[in-house]
Formats: structure tokens, C-alpha cells, sequence
């Protein structure tokens, strides 16, 4: 069975650095972005170069540099989806030595009692997709090692955010009014495509990795709403709060 698949006594036959390009640099933080008009954005706003490529098993994705109030940042647009999106991470730790990772994107809220939350810190991650099993020890909930000092750094900020489980999920148009009831009970406020996947990888390289999601749209039993998916997701004063926290980690 697939929660049978992780095994710590054998090693990968191919690895990041057999078939990745080197960058022109390193740099310690990286950020991952879900969206490219986000990246677009933040390259019309801060002075960036870029320094390497990641998604070789996907395609080329462009890594850029800048330095944001003194601190040396890296960001890229990172693919929907674990498989790319943990190859990706991956292959940033390789090419840069990134040991950090900032990690921001829309969920989709299924608790409507967070919905005036434009933040959200997972606490846990529920592995309903199957790269996790691949990188760490079976388990319903992989626990998102970071999310209280996310918190507290976002309440230095002064930044209103909510707390709860995700539901990681591999099926975009398979989240059925069953399953949004089902994860719901469990505690589950959010449900995205990554967040369990890439805590899971980040564990197996050993880097830290900083998860926070925007509130887009808002899924229930019966329906679906599109809220404030763009203004929340393409907004400056968002764009800049995942720059911040890289200035709060590098101190």
C-alpha cells in the first residue's frame, strides 16, 4: 500500500544534484510563491536578478534574487500540486543552500467562522496526496514543525490571522460535500494542494520550512464562493508580508 512506501534504509537513486543546473549563488531564504502574477509583481516592485532555474522534472522555472531590507531573499513561482511543487523545493535546497523556506498561497476556507481571517497558519496537515508517504513514516496528520513561530511572528507584525488543520488533497475537482463534512469535523478549517507534502520533504532535507496561506475562495457542504480569491492573493501589502518574515528569520 502506498503508507507502506517510506523507507529510511534505502537511499534515492536519483537525486537533485545529478541533473540540476548550478545557480550563481547561494542564499539562505527562499521564498515559494503559487502564483506567477505575484512573482510578476514583486519584480516590478524590488530590484531582482535571476540566479537559477528549478522544475526540472516540470519545466523551467526562473529562481530571482533581492535583497529586501538588507536581507538576501530568493523567490520563485512554484507549481500547483506536491509532486512539482516538493521536486521544486528540493531542488532550491540543492542549487542555493537554502535551509529556509517561506511558503505562501490561497487555500480554500471550509470553516466559515474564519472567514473575516485574511491569514491562515496550518497547524497540522492531513496527507491526502501521495508524495508525503514517500518521505516520511505513515500517519494521518503531519505536524507543520513551524506554525507557532509563523504565529509569532505574524503577531509581531500586527498581522489578524486564524489557526487550524489543512486538508492537503491531490484532487482539485473531487472535494465533494462528504469529504469538506468529513475533514471539517475533524478540525480541518482550510484545504489546499501542497502544505502536507512539502512539510514532509522539508523534514527529509532537513530545512525549516514557514507555512501561511491567503483566504481565497470558501468551500461547504453545498456550494462553492470565489470571496476576495484576487485582492487576496495579488495585493502589495500581501506580496510584502512573505519578504518580512524573511527579514524576521535572518535576524
Amino acid at each position: 500500500m502506498i503508507t507502506d512506501t517510506f523507507s529510511s534504509k534505502s537511499e534515492p537513486i536519483l537525486k537533485p544534484d545529478m541533473i540540476c543546473k548550478q545557480a550563481k549563488g547561494k542564499c539562505d531564504i527562499c521564498i515559494m510563491m503559487f502564483s506567477h502574477k505575484i512573482v510578476k509583481i514583486a519584480r516590478t516592485i524590488w530590484p531582482t536578478e535571476v540566479i537559477g532555474e528549478v522544475g526540472t522534472g516540470v519545466t523551467s522555472i526562473p529562481v530571482y534574487k533581492t535583497t529586501y531590507k538588507g536581507t538576501d531573499v530568493c523567490y520563485f513561482a512554484a507549481p500547483y500540486g506536491a509532486p512539482p511543487s516538493a521536486a521544486c523545493l528540493a531542488e532550491a535546497n540543492h542549487l542555493l543552500g537554502a535551509k529556509k523556506f517561506i511558503v505562501f498561497g490561497s487555500c480554500g476556507l471550509i470553516d466559515t467562522s474564519l472567514t473575516g481571517k485574511k491569514i491562515i497558519v496550518p497547524t497540522k496537515a492531513y496527507r491526502d496526496e501521495g508524495l508525503s508517504y514517500h518521505y516520511a513514516a505513515p500517519s494521518d496528520y503531519i505536524e507543520m514543525a513551524n506554525c507557532k513561530k509563523v504565529c509569532s511572528m505574524l503577531e509581531a507584525l500586527g498581522v489578524d490571522f486564524g489557526t487550524g488543520k489543512t486538508w492537503s488533497t491531490d484532487a482539485i475537482y473531487q472535494e465533494t460535500g462528504n469529504e469538506i463534512a468529513m475533514h471539517k469535523a475533524d478540525g480541518c478549517v482550510c484545504v489546499e494542494m501542497e502544505a502536507s507534502a512539502l512539510q514532509a520533504i522539508s523534514d527529509y532535507y532537513g530545512v525549516e520550512l514557514y507555512y501561511y496561506f491567503f483566504t481565497g475562495d470558501v468551500l461547504d457542504e453545498v456550494g462553492w464562493s470565489r470571496e476576495n480569491y484576487d485582492e487576496a492573493n495579488h495585493s502589495i501589502s500581501n506580496i510584502a508580508l512573505g519578504f518580512e518574515l524573511a527579514t524576521m528569520l535572518d535576524r
